[in-house]
């Protein structure tokens, strides 16, 4: 039977929906499907696969699974462990889940598990526990060795790497870890290294060639692949630097016609030049010529034998070897220079000496040939007369004799002078070459003149002072001047020859010395032999000029002072007094010898020549000789006594005494002395050898020191005690007098020398050899002081660096043994510094601690106490590890301790002392779960490098997460469900005792707690249930528990185990709901299949969401169609039902079923305004569109459009309404007249009206559109 019930005249208003709870729906749980490991099934024909990884690598897991209702899975946990969401890789989706986890540090194989699925499925975290196909093996192998190359350096033949070199698992097989040095494929050297800081030096190396560096070795790392030969743990490519080419230039060439003289720069600076491989070749068009060889720079090479004018290229040639693999570069050509010789003339004769006679022709020539280009055998000479040959004759040294018979004067004839040479160009002997051609002529010539222009008679000489004039070179040989005596034998005139002198025509005065008397006549003639070569014979002592002297007077006496010498004390003269016509008073002849105005000597001496010497004179002074005499003088007609006439006079000079000179050789400097060799040569014995010394100066100071010398040689002079490497002067200082008037000289420097004494050899060391350990630096020694500087005995200091450590050793000069510093520091960078006063006796003070010399030395390393964890497991609140302590050198002070740090670095618990060695076992216990603890091992330690000791230092240290505990789980079945009764069993699980309290089942209906709860235990819980429970409602039963995981987090409170969702059995059912703005409709069931209704009828109910019943309740026995109208719009409604009902606890009349719903809003029509238009100034027009109203809800409306005045258009200047408005009854134009809209008020348009939206609240005016504007804006 269908029932339909209407319900008018309710108005409802409001837009919210209110949910009636939360509904917790059935879901699938997801199962695990499958999973890979590294993209490989775990599981190969049953047997499980063995990963091989390597410490804390990266193990990929994928984990499938069969997820209907893709529920979060939350975590995976293999072994214990939880690997959660945060660690899911990207990719993974709610079926596949992808993760990486990590091998560990525990070397050796370990079955792993994958263990559970963990899920969320609401709020509540459940479980899925994976029993089967979930197992795989992880095996993890020893770590790779590593190398790594901290630093280089690189020269021209060698490489040298420090490498770093880890072998943290000790795998690396004894001597097999080998630095190997390739050049290409080509093994060229290798040497067995160590692990730790190594530094590897190859040698011997080809220059600027790249070379391999590999540092392999043997191992095997439990990894499956066996024992690695050979493997190599690092590759490096490196290059030696490359030698440098050499190079050279030739500098300042000097270039003659046959030669070159130049100086050679040769730079080798990395010495790659092959013994004897430097050359200097001179080529001449790319032939070489000739070669020189040099080894290196060299000055004033020279080159001889070139051809003159000839292009010549200087090549300094090489041959060298840049050790770079490739062949020895030989004739490498460095540098050139091109050059030509000079070039070369056949020098020109020169005739001399032309003699043309009667029947041949003379002439001599001079050929310039320093370089001997003519060769000699081939000069001859042609005569040609009229240009026809007349004679061929051979030059013999230079001179040509030709016989030619009638060469007139005023006749022509050529010479030429023919030979064959070689100017060494090239060309070769070029043979009978003409090298002289020369036309000469002969004129009429004149007869020689001699003019004579002053004849003197003087007592005892005739002077003739002539010309001759033979321009046409007639004269043949000398012109003779003959001086005749005549006088008169009764009255015969008889002459005598009394003077003959011959000339040539250069001389230009000839004197005869003769004894003439005034008593007696003279005559000079002079003759001559000429041959003017014009066809007549040639003349012979024809006179050429004749003189007749007359005189009647006696001439005065004279006096010669001939032959006049002197030395430096003595002057000697001849003294010829002449007087020929007797007018000398007898023994009135007398010579003076005057030094200024002072008489020194005088003699009287007789006519003729006499031989005076004056003794003990002066040196270097001018003296004056003058002779006097008295004598007859006659005149016309008496005679006159002339008394002591100065007949002559002359000033004569003594030599001057040359001053002493000394010479200083053989000069000797050593440290202390000076020796020298001083010859003193003094020829006129000026020297007073009492004051003849060598005295010795210094920065031109006399020192006092002074050695006596002797005129000629002194052999071995010495000065001792000096100071050394100084420049000393020996001055060779005298006292000597010239004899010349003048004072003596005193302290005169005859010479000097300058010196310098030899520095003294600074000392030195030898055998200087160090060895160290860690705590003791011990040396040999031998100190060398050759010149004995060393002022005290020497000293050891023990240095760091700069800095004095205070640690010194007496030393002796000599060999020092065994010499030991105790107590230093052990890695340390020592120096042991040889260390004196020195005095080098060189006039500076004593130089203090001065450093002799120095070596280097490092002190071993204490090596470090180190320690490996090994073979850790890790519980869930234990660690348990073994522990190897290695202290080589003893260096742990104290303290030698495992010590267990929080993730704050906070120490838990107490240390574990351990010990040097083995430690198994070692344990640290009540840890927290899943907690990440590092365990370091520790120790107090000195290494004695001067840090003092070291606290808590680290030597090891490993992290470990503890294993979490696994919390409580739990599951929930259904075991029955009624309408006000739920049964079900509950299974908890807790494994790691985690539960604390509050362990039940809990009861929640739309997301709350009902407060209804069921305690439960441990294990499994039956016969449970929740009664008195709300027809048809969804309730969800969840175990609840607090419990603790001991990972240092708070308890967890009200953990949801696990949860079920359960609905009661409803006896109503509401089906087909239509809900509308007005009105909803539902078809209305009744269900009791329970039989639990007591009559027939159930009541239903309409209420406003505030509870207040709208309307009559109606009754329906089976099903009914219900339509509820006239329902305010947009508004929350419930519909509920009451019955009568026994389920077996008595009769009861309750709710049994509810309804919420919301009725759905009017539609509000969109009325715009569009198209303002103010432009006219005078009027507003506008247009209104979308007028419409399906709903109905403006008032007044109509169904042929709305009564005027409900919809309208009004115009707010300035925010007030005016009073004009416009009716809206349709879309259209509406114009608001008499309104300027340009002005600049506040304008709007408002569309409104009054409407009744049926939602409770009455009529109401509503805008539906506003356009506003003020002018500016241009609407």
């Amino acid at each position: 039977m269908r029932k339909t019930l209407i319900l008018v005249g309710i108005v409802l208003i409001s837009f919210l929906l209110v949910a009636c709870g939360e509904d917790v729906a059935t879901v699938t749980p997801p199962t695990f499907n499958s999973f890979t490991v590294d993209g490989t099934a775990p599981v190969v024909d049953g047997e499980l696969v063995t990963y091989y990884k390597g410490k804390n690598e990266a193990i990929l897991i994928e984990v499938n699974i069969n997820n209907p209702d893709s529920l979060l899975i939350t975590s995976i946990i293999i072994d214990g462990y939880n690997y959660f969401a945060s660690r899911f890789l990207a990719e993974s989706t709610r079926t596949t889940i992808y993760f990486e986890m990590s091998a560990g540090t525990t070397l050796g194989e370990k079955v792993l598990s994958l263990d559970e699925i963990v899920y969320k499925n609401g709020d509540i975290s459940e479980t899925v526990t994976v029993s089967s196909n979930n197992e795989f093996i992880k095996y993890v192998f020893k770590n790779l060795p590593t190398v790594e190359r901290e630093s280089y350096s690189v020269t021209e033949d060698s490489i040298i790497v420090n490498f770093d070199i880890l072998d943290t698992d000790e795998v690396i097989a004894a001597d097999t870890l080998i630095a190997e040095l390739y050049s290409g494929e080509t093994l060229v050297n290798s040497e067995v290294i160590s692990v730790g800081q190594t530094e590897v030096v190859f040698g011997s190396l080809l220059s600027n060639k790249n070379y391999e560096i590999k540092v392999k070795a043997n191992f095997n790392l439990d990894n499956s692949q066996g024992y690695n030969v050979d493997y190599a743990l690092y590759s490096g490519s490196f290059s030696t630097l490359d030698n440098s080419i050499p190079n050279a230039s030739i500098e300042n060439p000097l270039v003659t016609s046959n030669s070159i003289v130049f100086n050679v720069i040769y730079n080798d600076e990395d010495s790659v030049t092959v013994l004897g491989g430097i050359t200097v070749g001179v080529f001449k068009d790319d032939v070489l010529v000739i070669s020189v060889d040099i080894a290196g720079s060299t000055n004033g090479v020279t080159i001889e034998g070139l051809l003159n004018n000839n292009e010549y290229t200087v090549k300094i040639l090489s041959d060298y070897d840049l050790l770079d693999g490739h062949s020895t570069i030989t004739d490498a050509v460095l540098t050139t220079h091109t050059f030509s010789t000079l070039p070369r003339e056949v020098p020109e004769p020169l005739i001399t000496g032309l003699v043309i006679e009667e029947n041949r022709i003379l002439f001599d020539f001079d050929i310039d040939d320093p370089d001997g280009l003519i060769i000699m055998s081939t000069l001859i000479a042609k005569l040609y007369i009229d240009n026809i040959l007349q004679e061929t004759i051979a030059v013999n040294e230079y001179s040509a004799d030709f016989q030619i018979y009638n060469l007139f004067a005023n006749d022509s004839f050529t010479i030429e002078i023919e030979a064959s040479y070689n100017l060494n160009d090239g060309v070769g002997i070029q043979a009978d070459k003409v090298i002289y051609s020369q036309e000469f002529t002969t004129y009429e010539n004149d007869v020689p003149v001699v003019l004579v222009d002053n004849l003197v008679v003087t007592q005892g000489y005739v002077t003739v002072n002539i010309e001759v004039i033979d321009e046409d070179l007639t004269l043949q040989g000398a012109l003779t001047a003959r001086l005749y005596e005549i006088y008169l034998v009764g009255d015969v005139e008889h002459e005598v020859e009394v003077g003959l002198i011959q000339f040539d025509v250069e001389e230009t005065q000839i004197v005869f010395t003769y004894l003439t008397s005034y008593l007696k006549g003279y005559r000079v003639d002079i003759v001559a032999d000429y041959d003017l070569r014009d066809g007549s014979v040639p003349k012979e002592d024809e006179n050429l000029f004749r003189s007749i002297l007359v005189s009647s007077e006696r001439k005065a006496p004279a006096v010669e002072l001939n032959d006049i010498t002197w030395g430096v004390d003595e002057i000697e003269v001849n003294i010829n007094v002449m007087d020929s016509d007797n007018t000398v008073v007898a023994d009135t002849v007398i010579v003076y010898l005057y030094l200024g105005d002072l008489l020194i000597a005088q003699e009287t001496l007789g006519i003729g020549e006499t031989l005076v010497t004056f003794s003990g004179l002066l040196s270097n002074n001018e003296y004056r000789i003058f002779v006097e005499a008295n004598y007859i003088y006659d005149l016309v007609d008496q005679t006159v006594l002339i008394e002591e006439y100065e007949l002559v006079t002359s000033n004569v000079y003594t030599s001057e005494k040359e001053v002493p000179t000394s010479i200083i050789s053989e000069v000797f400097g050593l440290t202390e002395t000076i020796e020298f060799k001083a010859v003193i040569t003094d020829e006129f014995a000026t020297i007073d050898e009492l004051t003849l010394v060598a005295v010795l100066f210094l920065d031109d100071v006399d020192t006092g020191l002074s050695e006596a010398l002797t005129v000629g040689n002194n052999f071995g002079v010495i000065f001792t005690g000096l100071l050394s490497d100084k420049q000393y002067e020996i001055r060779i200082i005298t006292n000597y007098d010239l004899n010349d008037g003048n004072d003596e000289f005193t302290d005169v420097e005859l010479t000097s020398y300058f010196i310098y004494t030899s520095s003294k050899s600074d000392p030195s060391t030898q055998n200087f050899i160090i060895l160290s350990t860690q705590d003791e630096i011990s040396f040999d020694v031998e100190v060398i002081d050759e010149d004995g500087v060393i002022v005290t005995n020497p000293v050891a200091r023990l240095y760091i660096g700069d800095t004095d450590t205070g640690q010194f050793v007496d030393l002796v000069v000599g060999p020092n043994s065994s010499i030991t510093f105790s107590s230093v520091l052990s890695n340390e960078r020592y120096n042991v510094r040889i260390m004196a006063d020195y005095d080098y006796n060189d006039g500076t003070p004593i130089i203090p601690d001065s450093s002799i010399s120095i070596s280097y030395t490092n002190t071993l390393a204490n090596a470090m106490i180190t320690s490996i964890i090994s073979d850790m497991v890790v519980g869930k609140d234990n660690i348990i590890f073994n522990v190897e302590v290695v202290d080589d050198n003893t260096v742990s002070t104290d303290n030698l301790e495992a010590v267990l740090y929080d993730e704050l670095d906070v120490q838990v618990g107490l240390p574990i002392a351990i010990i040097v060695g083995d430690n198994t076992d070692v344990e640290f216990t009540g840890l927290q779960s899943e907690t990440t603890y590092t365990v370091v091992i520790e120790s107090d330690y000195d290494l004695n490098e001067g840090e003092g000791e070291q606290f808590d230092g680290n030597l090891d240290s490993i992290e470990a997460l503890t294993l979490a505990l696994t919390g409580p789980s739990a599951t929930i079945t259904i075991t029955d469900i009624e309408n006000t009764r739920i049964d079900f069993e509950a299974s908890v699980t807790d494994e790691d005792l985690t539960v604390t309290t509050n362990l039940q089942a809990v009861l929640y209906k739309d997301g709350v707690a009902t407060g209804d709860t069921v305690a439960l235990v441990v294990g499994s819980n039956t016969s449970k249930f929740f009664d008195e429970l709300e027809f048809g409602a969804e309730y969800v039963i969840k175990v609840e528990t607090d419990y603790s995981l001991n990972n240092g987090d708070a308890d967890i409170l009200a953990e949801v185990l696990v949860s079920d969702t359960a609905s009661t059995i409803s006896i109503i059912h509401v089906t087909e709901v239509v809900e509308g703005k007005k009105i909803i409709n539902y078809i209305l069931e009744v269900d009791d299949q329970f039989s639990i209704l007591v009559g027939f009828d159930v009541e239903v109910r309409l209420y406003y969401v505030d509870e207040t019943q709208v309307g009559d309740v109606f009754y329906v026995s089976t099903v009914a169609d219900v339509d509820m109208l006239n329902l305010w719009s947009s508004y929350e409604y419930y519909i509920e039902v009451t019955a009568t009902y026994n389920v077996g606890t008595g009769q009861v009349t309750d709710k049994v079923f509810r309804y919420d719903f919301t009725t759905l809003p009017l539609d509000i029509p969109d009325i715009q305004v569009t198209n303002l238009d103010v432009s006219n100034a005078t009027d507003i027009v506008f247009d209104v569109i979308g007028v419409a109203d399906p709903d109905g809800i403006i008032n007044g409306f109509v169904d042929d459009g709305f009564t005027p005045g409900t919809l309208e258009a009004v115009l707010y200047i300035d925010g007030v309404a005016e009073a004009v408005t416009i009716p809206i009854a349709a879309n259209g134009t509406y114009t608001f007249v008499g309104y300027d809209g340009t002005d600049g008020s506040d304008y709007a348009i408002v569309i409104q009206a009054t409407v009744d939206l049926n939602d409770s609240n009455g009529l109401d005016t509503f805008e539906f559109d506003v356009k506003s504007w003020i002018y500016a804006d241009q609407p």
